[in-house]
């Protein structure tokens, strides 16, 4: 059963007194410096102020309109200006323009600092808080919050002080979730624990479930934050936005505990009354982890009854929480849903989960499967599971494998079987020769096979069982992979780099005696070209410094050339409203453009539309219920464009499905690829430009398959 919500009166003992906010003695000031004063009283005693009092908003000093309208206007000349000094990361010019009369260019600068964190700029843009504008206070709480910095949560929950009006806006929403990106566990503890963020304050509850959600995020976890989020999201009466937040976090890939008894029923009926997907998905991976039996016997129910296929990909993920035999009849039965993703999340299922004695049932289902993907994970699922002793029960599968690996010409399919092989070392020597073809006239294999041959023979080095697979011969074969790695890097074959690199860099494998001379790592970073290839150098560069003992350094950004601008001559040819319309071999997807939020990534994608550098590119990776991503002239997710982008973050949310961001492989990486989004992702707020929004075509999205193609891209 879950704790009821608390319910507080007004204690008017904390009135202010001769301007001091305290007690009888009036000797209690709410400062986020005062260690004695818990964050949960300072919000407690700010919020019984809300309709009492209105203080005179100090600070501003720039004259500016106290018009709460703002916004990004990428065909306005100032703005453009602003981006561009964006673009360049160029701080102290963008102070130029935080206190500017106009709140559209206060606005435009204070967020660009959401895309560009400097600690150097804490002290302006808590400046900004005070500022007259609410669009401009917004911008500086995002920002703040993106600096990741300690110092910056005592700029907030000063902020956090002033309320203008009788209902907390999205401002002070704003504020605790940034809070949460960049305070300590006190202050996790305090915000879970305030007594007066009550249902009717919606608001309130959504920026203490926000700012919930980003603690755990970074990995800062406590019991009282869960049982908050539990409460949330069982709450019918609480706004839906919140509920949202709530079952989000507990279905993070994190160690959230929700075993407790008195969840179990909660969340329970929470599923079984909610009607919106989006909450429900998450809901169904929470009331899994309670690991109750009636937990289990509602969940394999809904599979049969659950028309969204998303909530049925949770529900699957969710069984491993179960005793498999108690589940696996669900799971058997998902092989055969119409959804390949439905199918391809009970393949994981039984990848994750299998057992030796039922082998034999994941080979037979791999054989009767008409879908490559499901086919090739199955037979990944019965090599894994096969017990130790039962090698020929593992070889024999792994040359079935082999045999459709040899037959095929479905590139993908090809990548996905050589992962199944690799899960057994005893085929190192297979996938050695089917990247690396001996004999030099011999067709060399594709791109994308080469990475994932480098893949597949890096996870048999790392593999936990590799002596006992190999016995007195594991010196010998160790040394023949190491080799065929250095190979496969001195093939210059950008994505065999950095899958070779990244595995070098890893902290917990040591192999630095299986590679004595370097050399190879460091004629394959000279070989490399910027910014086309800053993901392999950045990989290299980090395999060098580990392998040499020194200490990492920053990895390297893309940064615009000398002179460099926005691309705005081709947003200036963007009609109002613009979309990409983007035929698939699946069907048409059409999304919206958003200029305004990320004009550099806007005007990179027109511009690679209309060059036709996207036609007949593959969708490389399609992650079972979160994104369909594509843009990767190599097909394996390794390539990218001669022009690099840096990270534009703005006030959108990966809150829905069909939201439209770059990849990256950091900040300020961005280059030509892209993604979809099949469901809420809102753990990517913040880290991931979103450019667009599809308004066509999300069945199509959802259908999308790895080695699907775009055939054409049309800007209108």
């Amino acid at each position: 059963m879950v704790r009821p919500e608390r319910n507080s009166r007004p204690d008017f003992s904390f009135w202010p007194r001769n301007g001091n906010f305290g007690g009888p003695n009036g000797h209690w000031p709410i400062t986020a410096k005062t260690p004695e004063m818990p964050l949960s009283r300072i919000l407690y005693r700010c919020f019984l102020l809300l309709g009492l009092c209105a203080p005179i908003l100090s600070g501003c000093g720039d004259g500016g309109s106290a018009d709460q309208t703002a916004r990004l206007d990428a065909s306005d000349a100032v703005q453009q200006q602003i981006f561009n000094v964006r673009d360049r990361r160029d701080v102290r010019g963008l102070f130029t323009y935080l206190d500017y009369d106009d709140p559209n260019y206060r606005y435009a600068a204070t967020l660009s600092f959401a895309s560009m964190p400097d600690s150097t700029a804490l002290d302006r843009l808590g400046q900004r808080l005070k500022d007259p504008n609410q669009k401009v206070r917004e911008a500086a709480a995002l920002a703040l919050g993106q600096s990741r910095s300690a110092r910056a949560a005592g700029l907030l929950l000063e902020a956090f002080q002033t309320v203008k009006d009788d209902s907390a806006t999205e401002f002070h929403a704003l504020l605790l979730e940034s809070i949460g990106k960049c305070g300590d566990r006190k202050k996790l503890f305090q915000l879970a624990t305030v007594p007066n963020f009550t249902k009717d304050k919606p608001m309130l509850l959504l920026g203490q479930a926000r700012a919930i959600y980003q603690f755990a995020l970074r990995d800062s976890l406590l019991a009282e934050g869960t049982l908050k989020m539990v409460e949330l999201a069982v709450a019918p009466d609480v706004a839906p936005q919140v509920r949202f937040v709530a079952a989000a976090y507990l279905a993070l890939k994190r160690p959230i505990n929700l075993e407790r008894d008195e969840y179990a029923g909660g969340l329970l009926e929470a599923l079984q009354h909610e009607a919106d997907p989006k909450i429900r998905m998450f809901l169904a991976t929470a009331v899994a982890r309670t690991k109750k039996p009636k937990a289990r016997e509602y969940l394999t129910g809904l599979f049969d009854r659950e028309s969204d296929y998303r909530v049925k990909v949770d529900l699957l993920a969710g069984l491993k929480h179960f005793e498999y035999d108690s589940v696996k009849a669900t799971a058997l039965k998902a092989l055969n849903d119409p959804s390949t993703n439905v199918q391809m999340a009970a393949a994981d299922f039984f990848y994750e989960n299998g057992l030796d004695k039922d082998v034999e049932l994941y080979r037979q289902y791999a054989e009767g499967s008409g879908r490559w993907r499901v086919r090739a994970r199955l037979y990944a699922a019965a090599i894994r599971h096969a017990g130790p002793f039962r090698t020929m029960t593992r070889q024999m599968i792994g040359n079935t494998a082999a045999n459709r690996f040899k037959s095929t010409e479905n590139t993908a399919e090809k990548v996905a079987l050589l992962g199944a092989l690799s899960e057994y070392g005893y085929f190192y020597d297979f996938i050695r020769k089917a990247v690396l073809p001996a004999d030099s006239t011999a067709p060399r294999p594709a791109p994308a096979v080469l990475s994932a041959g480098m893949d597949a023979l890096g996870r048999i080095l790392s593999a936990p069982d590799f002596n006992a697979t190999f016995g007195t011969y594991a010196g010998a074969v160790r040394q023949e992979i190491a080799l065929a790695l250095v190979a496969g890097v001195r093939t210059g074959d950008v994505g065999a780099v950095t899958v070779v690199a990244e595995l070098l860099a890893k902290p917990n494998t040591d192999l630095k005696t299986l590679f004595p001379d370097l050399n190879f790592l460091a004629e394959a970073r000279g070989r490399l070209s910027l910014p086309r290839d800053i993901e392999a150098y950045n990989a290299v560069q980090a395999a060098l410094d580990r392998l040499n003992g020194a200490l990492p350094g920053p990895p390297k950004k893309n940064l615009p050339a000398e002179g460099e601008t926005v691309d705005w001559p081709t947003l200036s040819r963007l009609p109002p409203n613009a979309t990409a319309f983007v035929e698939t071999n699946k069907g048409l997807i059409a999304f919206r453009l958003y200029p305004d939020e990320a004009p550099a990534s806007v005007a990179q994608f027109v511009r690679l539309a209309n060059s036709g550098f996207y036609q007949n590119l593959l969708f490389h990776r399609v992650e079972n219920n979160f994104v369909a991503q594509t843009g990767c002239p190599r097909g394996d997710g390794y390539g990218n464009c001669d022009k690099g982008l840096r990270t534009e973050i703005s006030p959108l949310r990966y809150d829905d499905a069909g939201w439209v961001g770059m990849a990256s492989a950091g900040p300020d990486t961005e280059g030509s690829q892209w993604f979809i989004t099949h469901r809420p992702a809102p753990h990517l707020d913040g880290r991931y430009t979103i450019f667009g929004r599809v308004e066509q075509g999300l069945d199509v999205v959802q259908q999308l398959e790895v080695g699907d193609r775009i055939l054409r891209v049309e800007i209108r």
